[in-house]
């Protein structure tokens, strides 16, 4: 939805994985976090918030997540 133009900032958007990576809900969640960890190199799971906030700031200020035409 970035990319889109919908919105600026994933946390915007209720439906994002961004919202429950960053406050993960006690019951019924998605997102496996642990596993993610593992996959992104993230070393405690209570990093993981920190960490992945920072990438997605970095990938807005850099424009890495302008669509691609091609």
């Amino acid at each position: 939805m970035v990319r889109a133009g919908k919105i600026k900032h994933p946390r915007e958007w209720k439906q994002s994985g961004y919202n429950e990576i960053q406050n993960p809900p006690k019951r019924y969640q998605i997102i496996d976090r642990n596993r993610l960890c593992e996959l992104t190199g993230v070393k405690e799971i209570n990093r993981l918030g920190v960490e992945h906030a920072a990438w997605i700031e970095n990938a807005l200020t850099n424009e890495t997540s302008k669509r691609d035409d091609k």
